[in-house]
């Protein structure tokens, strides 16, 4: 967990939204005294192994689990980084909230773009049955594990992948190759709403461009403002993207 970017991301999440509770949980001893301890809480998990897809998926499922008292969980990755306000954004008409890619084949991205779930607790029931859908897609994943490292060419046993995008395969029935803003998918039990992620989990591929051939004009300030009229919601400030996070809180006014 990279301290700028969680700061970035502390900072933005709840600039834009007064209502936010952030709950952080983490191995990685830390002190946030200069927020409000009402609205970020940090738990600490003591526990450190290499089995990092196998503790993901579990930390998920309990977690959806216990925050089911709440009426909406954003289960966010701490390099996720909101341009506006969102609390009142997204409606209650569905259960899951995920981000997708219509160009996933041409770009061989994953079905679904990690880092970005919501749970809607409207329906407890519904959420229920999705949730043990997550897990079994991971027992299945397990027993397939040959051929999904074959066919994703990963240099690590599936346990100690580093997301649980592959899940989705075996979760998603039906995702759409076009380009929507949203598009909802009723399952048996529970109704997926599929988000577009350059919109809502963009990867911000100017930045990475912009540290592997740097570009004396580029500007954060205006590369910010492209985004929010797109409009961007949310970037994803994956690997060294981390680097700009300064940069971005600044232009932001979140310090």
């Amino acid at each position: 967990m990279n301290k700028d970017t969680l700061i970035l991301f502390l900072k933005a999440h709840l600039k834009f939204n007064s209502n936010v509770i952030i709950y952080i949980f983490t191995n990685i001893s830390m002190e946030l005294i200069d927020f409000d301890p009402e609205r970020v809480k940090i738990i600490s998990i003591p526990y450190k192994d290499n089995q990092i897809m196998t503790n993901r998926v579990i930390f998920n499922f309990i977690i959806v689990k216990k925050f089911s008292s709440f009426n909406r969980l954003f289960l966010f990755d701490s390099d996720l980084i909101p341009l506006t306000q969102y609390e009142n954004m997204f409606t209650n008409n569905f259960d899951i909230g995920l981000t997708y890619n219509a160009r996933r084949n041409e770009l061989k991205k994953y079905f679904v773009n990690a880092g970005f779930t919501i749970i809607n607790y409207k329906n407890l029931k519904n959420i229920d049955r999705y949730n043990i859908k997550y897990l079994k897609a991971y027992e299945k994943t397990l027993l397939k594990e040959e051929e999904i490292m074959n066919k994703f060419k990963l240099k690590k046993p599936l346990s100690e992948w580093f997301g649980d995008q592959i899940l989705y395969y075996f979760i998603c029935k039906e995702v759409p190759t076009n380009n929507y803003k949203t598009f909802d998918f009723q399952d048996t039990h529970y109704k997926i709403r599929y988000y577009n992620d350059y919109l809502y989990n963009y990867g911000a591929f100017e930045l990475k461009m912009q540290l592997l051939t740097p570009n004396k004009k580029f500007k954060i300030s205006s590369y910010l403002k492209e985004c929010k009229n797109f409009p961007v919601y949310f970037l994803h400030l994956k690997g060294e993207r981390r680097k700009f996070a300064k940069e971005i809180a600044a232009n932001l006014s979140l310090n």
